[in-house]
């Protein structure tokens, strides 16, 4: 129910999309992922932070990993609360260093104009995941807002990077 709840959400049909992940509570009333990853990111999708915070903290309620943190981290950022998302995003950091949250670090730092620590955090993001392209749109803005020649190597990656999933 969740995966087709996801299907759904990605083709825009919400309510089909909040039937199923319902559906998931109902059969495992513990299913942290019908409640993030399924109705948090639904609500924040429609526009919805309040509501999409209510469930990625019933989410974090029931498991404390990397990805609920990260997910907190995303609402936050996203409602301004900018102390509590660099809390959640170091937390997950902290809990699985491989992750992805070092972007979602970089972007809060960019978004608080903070150019020098978005790059530093983003640098690690594309270190550990090379092949994630909005790393490198966030690569190209922060060099774009220091006016670094550097924003040309940033745009050249990604094509290089759309580039070779193409072949």
């Amino acid at each position: 129910h969740v995966d087709l709840g996801k299907l759904y959400r990605n083709w825009g049909k919400f309510e089909l999309a909040k039937q199923e992940f319902e559906k998931a509570i109902t059969l495992d009333p513990k299913n942290d992922n019908a409640y993030g990853y399924g109705l948090g990111y639904l609500y924040r999708d429609m526009g919805d932070l309040k509501t999409a915070e209510k469930y990625f903290l019933k989410a974090f309620e029931i498991k404390q990993n990397d990805f609920n943190y990260g997910a907190l981290g995303d609402i936050y950022r996203e409602e301004k609360k900018y102390k509590e998302s660099e809390k959640m995003f170091k937390k997950s950091i902290e809990i699985n260093p491989l992750g992805e949250d070092y972007g979602g670090l970089g972007w809060l730092y960019f978004e608080q104009g903070k150019f020098k620590e978005a790059e530093v955090a983003n640098k690690k993001a594309i270190i550990l995941n090379p092949k994630t392209l909005y790393f490198y749109d966030l690569m190209t803005s922060i060099y774009k807002s220091q006016n670094k020649e550097s924003f040309v190597w940033a745009t050249n990656v990604r094509k290089n990077l759309i580039e070779k999933a193409i072949d």
